[in-house]
């Protein structure tokens, strides 16, 4: 009976050890260098799956033993079902005997599907001694509609993710899908964040997570993440972040104790995998603005029956009659090159250089934790490029937005498109000539511009704004949920609020709305939350848009400004 206990006892802890997805970070298959270089290289991913979206951070150790500083060049390939691909090349250098770690965010193509998704990253080096330069990961994907991208600590995650992922799998028609989470190996960038959709930790990991790794996190929160911390004791400890909404995001505290799968079972059937990309249509404001190029079939059939009798009978009896046949092997490559730089010099003058677009913005504004978070959404319709690379001012997540027919058909245009990004210059498919394309961008800013309000002696709240451009309509919730307006509030002017009904309100919103996407819309609608108790809500001519492709001229539409306002005396 003690035997059959022990190898009982035996048999549960080798299978914990060998549980794949207790493993938080996963070592890849590691480069191999020739004999004598002098060379090792380790690389890490920072977790066991690869995310649905966002940034994929990898750690890349290099050790040169050899006796010159040597410099490597790491390419990696990442494809997602039938969506595309996306490269990203790193340069990477070590001085001669010395040991160096390079942290690394490889940015994915964000897949636009509900159903199973299967994800490759293939990962090369070139460079001083390289033997086998690949490596590669892929993702686990499954048969069933995915849940939200779930992080869960390694100590909790030892526990429960296996069965959590059991009864996921046989009582409900969710996949499990996710990672466990290493608290030291979190990305120091939001953007490495920003496939999850849940992050669960225990309240002894969150205190291990370095200051520059907690800050990445609270960004990921106030865009809409959702952070659940387990706490040991029957209450929360006063160091824990306090519970409640944060910007989009929000915070829960939980105790722990036996519920813990089921409470996880529940949050995770209540946050569906949401798609906002779907809802990039034809029928989208921004897009239907710019319009589409449409093939001149008219043109193309005269231009072809016009050629056809010029490089055929004409060139035969003009230019080229019996006796000069010899001229043929002249005047039809003449007459292919003649045509060609008249069907371009058309194109040209027809489309013009460059191109135009449209943008809309949502900027969220956070004067406690000094940040603003900027969503921006653009379409475009392009004439002739000369380049289609570009260099933002400033790091963000770029998502491009498949135009579809309807929210159920993805485009097959979509398909076989690759985006690049070479140190900070995007180029690729991002932009093509004669083509209307969409794009999301996401960056997240120190800020100190803010709105401030207070109560003047009559009981009206007075505001001033700081915000580099003036404000044209102003709305501002009390804490009894009663709406206040103002117009035309310029920087550093103290305005004071009339009361407004509801219905203005609510007219006025859907009116700013109008030329939303799915995202911008779902963030905005989110942070209101059907209660705008003390928030504001304004609109801007610009609040500061993000830039991309030089060479189009861009048209902003107002921009959603909203917020939490701060108490000035």
């Amino acid at each position: 009976m003690f035997r059959f206990r022990f190898m009982c006892r035996l048999l549960c802890a080798v299978t914990l050890l060998l549980v794949p997805a207790l493993r938080a970070e996963h070592v890849l298959p590691a480069p191999q260098f020739t004999p004598g270089s002098g060379v090792e290289m380790k690389i890490t991913n920072f977790y066991e799956d690869i995310p649905p979206a966002g940034f994929l951070p990898l750690r890349v150790e290099v050790k040169n033993d050899s006796n010159a500083a040597r410099t490597w060049q790491l390419t990696t390939r990442q494809t997602q079902s039938n969506t595309g691909s996306m490269q990203s090349v790193f340069a990477l250098r070590a001085e001669a005997q010395s040991a160096r770690t390079f942290d690394l965010l490889v940015p994915l193509v964000a897949e636009a599907g509900s159903g199973s998704r299967y994800s490759n990253l293939g990962i090369s080096i070139t460079g001083h001694g390289t033997a086998r330069t690949e490596s590669r990961e892929s993702s686990r994907g499954g048969g069933s509609t995915p849940t939200v991208f779930l992080g869960m600590g390694k100590l909790l995650a030892v526990k429960n993710w296996g069965p959590l992922r059991e009864q996921m799998d046989k009582k409900h028609s969710s996949t499990l899908e996710g990672t466990a989470l290493n608290p030291e190996l979190l990305p120091t960038d939001w953007r490495g964040l920003a496939g999850f959709g849940i992050i669960l930790l225990a309240d002894s990991e969150w205190r291990n997570i370095p200051a520059a790794q907690r800050t990445a996190v609270q960004d990921w929160v106030i865009q809409g993440g959702k952070l659940i911390l387990c706490h040991s004791g029957p209450t929360p400890a006063a160091d824990l972040p306090a519970a409640g909404n944060s910007g989009c995001g929000s915070i829960d505290l939980w105790p722990s104790g036996d519920d813990f799968l089921e409470r996880v079972k529940t949050t995770l059937l209540a946050s569906p995998a949401g798609d906002p990309l779907k809802s990039y249509t034809w029928q989208w404001t921004l897009a239907r603005a710019v319009g589409r190029p449409e093939p001149p079939q008219t043109l193309i059939m005269v231009f072809v029956l016009l050629f056809a009798v010029v490089i055929g009978p004409l060139n035969f009896l003009v230019f080229a009659p019996a006796g000069n046949r010899h001229r043929l092997f002249w005047t039809t490559p003449l007459i292919s090159l003649v045509s060609s730089v008249l069907m371009g010099l058309f194109i040209l003058f027809s489309e013009g250089m460059g191109g135009s677009g449209q943008r809309f913005a949502v900027q969220l504004s956070l004067p406690a934790l000094n940040k603003s978070v900027l969503w921006q959404e653009q379409a475009s319709r392009t004439g002739v490029l000369t380049s289609g690379a570009f260099v933002p001012a400033e790091p963000a997540l770029l998502i491009p937005a498949g135009l579809r027919t309807n929210n159920n058909f993805r485009p097959n245009a979509d398909r076989g498109k690759s985006y690049s990004l070479d140190g900070a210059t995007w180029s690729g498919d991002w932009f093509r000539s004669r083509t209307t394309q969409a794009q999301i961008f996401t960056a997240v800013h120190a800020a100190r511009t803010r709105l401030d309000v207070s109560a003047s002696p009559e009981g009206k709240p007075v505001a001033v704004s700081s915000f580099e451009n003036g404000l044209k309509e102003l709305w501002y919730f009390d804490d009894a949920g009663e709406p206040w307006r103002a117009a035309n509030v310029k920087p550093g002017e103290m305005r004071t609020l009339e009361r407004a009904a509801l219905a203005d309100f609510t007219a006025w919103w859907k009116q700013i709305l109008e030329p939303a996407g799915g995202l911008t819309r779902e963030r905005a609608e989110k942070f209101f939350a059907s209660d705008g108790r003390g928030k504001f809500f304004a609109s801007s001519e610009n609040p500061g848009l993000l830039s991309s492709l030089p060479s189009l001229r861009w048209k902003n539409r107002d921009s959603l400004v909203l917020g939490l306002p701060a108490q000035f005396k």
